[in-house]
């Protein structure tokens, strides 16, 4: 499949690019002379005998051995960038194109026959200096000075300079020019107007990332510590990874999302922060409905008719198991499954009981609604905003990659949510990198970062009016890259020990892969971490604040305290006001967040009716092209 989407692109791309410049695919689009077929011996008796010798070329390689021939021919091949200057008729090319003995076929490329100015760019193609390199090849090849060639040549070159008139007098150029004109001073208005009419605000957002260890949370868990900001934040973003044990039946088998609707729960209670309320009962319902559905995955129903197909398949030759959709390269859940719920001014509203989608409990009480939340094996994302920005939130879209167990399944890789918040489109990445300290286990969390890059998709909606939404990671505004990324620091466990001691961050960081590989520029090239100042957030002992290498066993391997927890961003209008972490013992990691300020770029619906009192009507999004970087 993969290879076919790959021609594919292969064929299309092409395609869409002489789209795109109007080129038209003709394979006879060329100049070349007229051939006299008369001149040629060569009957149709000839043409018959030769359809004879083909058939019986089909039929016997021996007899095709017998009638083949093998020539040999000169070639002259020759290329010259001329600067954009047309040659004179008295310039003399013998030197360059005579050789002893002659070629039999000569090839000439020429660079610059025109200067690349804006009127041969964009308007019509000026071919009268063509002309003239035609002529002159054509007499010093033929080499018959003083007859017709001669005059031949004049009347190229005569017609060719008569044809040729300065690029800023050609009607098709001034056509441009006046076009250009009218759309600079459109742009020049527009921008002046959206100016006008355009607020800049400034939002908080919470980004926080924890791998779990595959733990599932108790209804006691305390969260406060870890979400509280003061003041609070506009927008959490909630990562985690390993919410369920990464073993062959979550990956392989269905999703158990019976530990995702206990953090739904927790986190809940904790942003709308009501104790002894509604939610307290929504909490003990969500722990016990999630505990009583989750069995041992050897007995989950779907775990063994997996086994049964796989024991009838090593029978009948190994054929590969249908997959669940949570490892698909590009998930289109919100195109595909819920198209029939999609509100294009709030994007996808799901049910509550789904762990896809966009979800907003109606309370009068809560400050914070859950607006999208994805798993994909252990990896989860969630997105909460406060209870008036809700409205304010569209184009709701879900991207996963799988880069687990043969570079595809959900054990490792990403879940990345695209919105748009007022005029300002957000992209949240949650990623899982491959594991591991040996040398060159980086190079591959780096392979993992290019593919998550190249492999994440929104596809845009027809009559959703998102069209001018991204469709990649990069066409966003702003960009917050969080999660496990399991790059490691490059020492041997005994000094990384000591240092970590000593509390010297800086030596330490000095041999963080992460920061050796984004100096070299082999990955996260243009990306922006704040300054780390805080332990490693990996590997604890069990409910312990002591490295898990301190409780080992001499001959089990020791795991070097690393960094492994990191947050990243991308592009303009992000400003880091903290990057610290979480002292929770229940994992094994330890939970890192950060506090960013947004720009968020937003239409003054009273200045455009002030604006519109006063002058012809105007649509507003036409008028603000701009505002999207996409």
């Amino acid at each position: 499949m993969r290879d076919d989407n790959c021609k594919k692109n292969k064929v299309t791309w092409p395609k869409t690019l002489k789209k795109w410049f109007n080129v038209k695919n003709k394979a006879q689009d060329f100049h070349a002379d007229d051939f006299n077929r008369g001149d040629h011996d060569f009957n149709e008796r000839e043409v018959c005998n030769i359809s004879k010798n083909r058939r019986r070329e089909r039929s016997s390689k021996k007899y095709a051995a017998q009638v083949r021939d093998v020539n040999d021919y000169r070639i002259f091949v020759a290329t010259w960038n001329v600067a954009g200057k047309s040659p004179t008729s008295s310039l003399n090319l013998e030197d360059w194109l005579h050789t002893s003995p002659p070629a039999d076929i000569y090839v000439l490329g020429f660079q610059e026959i025109v200067p690349l100015n804006a009127g041969n760019v964009l308007g019509t193609e000026d071919n009268g200096p063509a002309k003239k390199w035609l002529a002159l090849i054509r007499r010093t090849l033929n080499n018959q000075p003083g007859t017709s060639d001669d005059l031949e040549l004049d009347s190229d070159f005569e017609e060719s300079t008569e044809g040729t008139v300065s690029f800023m007098n050609r009607p098709s150029f001034q056509s441009l020019s006046h076009s250009m004109r009218i759309n600079n001073d459109m742009e020049r208005s527009s921008k002046k107007y959206a100016a006008q009419v355009r607020d800049v605000n400034d939002y908080r957002i919470f980004v926080a990332t924890w791998n779990v260890a595959g733990k599932s949370p108790t209804s006691s868990l305390n969260l406060e510590d870890w979400l509280h900001t003061s003041p609070p934040a506009d927008i959490y973003v909630l990562g985690f990874q390993e919410i369920v044990p990464l073993n062959a039946g979550n990956v392989l088998g269905t999703e158990d999302n019976g530990p995702a609707k206990k953090w739904l729960a927790l986190i809940r209670r904790t942003l709308n922060n009501l104790p002894g309320t509604s939610d307290d009962l929504e909490l003990d319902s969500d722990f016990e409905e999630s505990t009583e559905g989750t069995v041992s995955f050897m007995n989950r129903p779907s775990f063994q008719s997996l086994s049964h197909s796989m024991r009838i398949n090593n029978d009948m030759g190994m054929r590969q198991p249908r997959l669940e959709r949570r490892y698909s390269v590009s998930d289109r859940m919100v195109a595909r499954n819920q198209f029939n719920n999609y509100d294009p001014d709030l994007g996808y509203n799901g049910s509550d009981d789904s762990s896809d989608g966009i979800h907003c409990k109606q309370s009068g009480n809560s400050r914070y609604c859950l607006v999208a939340s994805k798993q994909m094996v252990g990896i989860y994302l969630t997105i909460w905003v406060k209870s008036e920005l809700r409205d304010d939130v569209r184009n709701m879209k879900v991207s996963c990659v799988g880069r687990g167990l043969m570079g595809y399944l959900g054990n490792k890789g990403s879940i990345s949510i695209s919105m748009t918040l007022h005029q300002t489109s957000f992209c949240f990445v949650c990623s899982h990198l491959t594991s591991g300290q040996k040398e060159g286990d980086e190079l591959r969390r780096n392979a993992d970062v290019m593919e998550i890059l190249k492999k994440t998709y929104f596809p845009r909606v027809e009559g959703a009016r998102d069209h001018k939404s991204p469709q990649t990671i990069l066409e966003h505004d702003r960009i917050i890259w969080l999660g496990d990324l399991n790059y490691r620091v490059a020492l041997s466990y005994r000094y990384a020990k000591a240092l970590v001691e000593a509390c010297d961050w800086r030596t330490l960081l000095e041999n963080d892969q992460l920061q050796i590989e984004q100096r070299s520029g082999h990955v996260f090239n243009g990306w922006n971490e704040g300054r780390i100042y805080f332990p490693p957030t990996y590997k604890y002992s069990n409910n312990s604040d002591r490295y898990a290498c301190d409780d080992m066993h001499p001959k089990e391997k020791k795991r070097t305290p690393a960094w492994c927890d990191r947050i990243l961003w991308y592009g303009r209008g992000l400003h880091q006001m903290s990057y610290v972490r979480g002292e929770s013992r229940f994992s094994d990691h330890r939970p890192v967040y950060s506090i960013f300020i947004a720009e968020v770029e937003s239409i003054n619906r009273c200045k455009i009716k002030r604006n519109a009192s006063c002058s012809s009507r105007i649509e507003v999004e036409e008028l603000l092209p701009y505002l999207h970087r996409y």
